[in-house]
């Protein structure tokens, strides 16, 4: 199991950069990818076309079709006020200790 761990904002390239390789890798890997700190906002409806940026839905809707998993920290989402209807997936929600748990399982751990 690959876990990428995509903590930057969803306008800088590390984002783009950390879903693509994370969709490669899912081809032929269980892949974990699990959204913290800024890098929630990628899984949201944040209107990336108004700063002419291509969005993440058509991609994320794609990779869930692969070998992947998608997890987002409950105390960002919390800390954010994010709800439910915020994102553009449903990605399970877990616990910090839940996070630990999946880096510790992890073969390779990525952090963009």
């Amino acid at each position: 199991m690959i876990s990428f761990i995509l903590k930057s904002e969803p306008f800088s390239w590390k984002a783009h950069e950390g879903l693509r390789l994370a969709a490669a890798s899912g081809i032929s890997n269980n892949t974990n990818v699990i959204f913290t700190s800024d890098g929630i906002y990628a899984i949201t409806k944040w209107r990336p076309e108004n700063l002419n940026i291509a969005s993440f839905e058509k991609m994320l809707e794609q990779m869930s079709m692969l070998n992947i998993t998608f997890y987002a920290e409950s105390s960002c989402i919390e800390s954010r006020g994010l709800k439910a209807f915020d994102f553009i997936i449903e990605p399970k929600i877990i616990t910090d200790k839940e996070f630990r748990e999946l880096i510790n399982k992890s073969k390779a751990v990525l952090v963009w």
